[in-house]
């Protein structure tokens, strides 16, 4: 019987930076993705549907997740692009810019900005030039069909 699994169960350890998994702490559905700063510190990007957030490992270690397959990220219409720099702590703003795809997150030393391409995350910074969205989503492709894991929207929190 031929089965489609959304992904593998793996230990928290062999799961790569940048790769997209899904844990349950405390009966809470949480997706993450795993991250390194620009000073070689591994943390977890939580993708919170309020104020994603950069999290330590220490949660997440001997522990097994669930590493998602074939997932992308989403902007459900450009047509609600906005120009130049969300404000600072504008937690969850997607920017795209000459520098890639970054998502705004909180941290206990100010807000990141976290590289979704290649799971990189460094101290936020403004980029005249670049285009924010406010709404973005994760999605999952399962044969010709896509599936949303998860949104963000700033003016409503959206759980699949």
């Amino acid at each position: 019987m031929l089965m489609d699994f959304p992904g593998i169960m793996t230990p928290f350890a062999n799961i790569a930076q940048a790769e997209v998994f899904l844990i349950f702490i405390d009966k809470a559905q949480v997706f993450g993705m795993k991250v390194r700063s620009v000073t070689g510190i591994e943390v977890v990007f939580h993708m919170h549907p309020r104020e994603p957030k950069l999290v330590d490992t220490i949660h997440f270690i001997n522990r097994d997740v669930l590493a998602l397959r074939d997932v992308s990220f989403r902007f459900p219409e450009i047509k609600q692009a906005k120009a130049g720099s969300p404000d600072t702590y504008a937690y969850g703003s997607a920017i795209l810019s000459a520098k890639g795809l970054l998502v705004r997150a909180a941290h206990a030393n100010g807000p990141f900005d976290v590289e979704l391409g290649n799971g990189v995350a460094q101290q936020s910074r403004n980029d005249l030039h670049s285009i924010w969205f406010d709404t973005w989503e994760v999605v999952q492709s399962r044969g010709a069909e896509q599936h949303v894991l998860f949104s963000h929207n700033a003016t409503k929190v959206i759980a699949a």
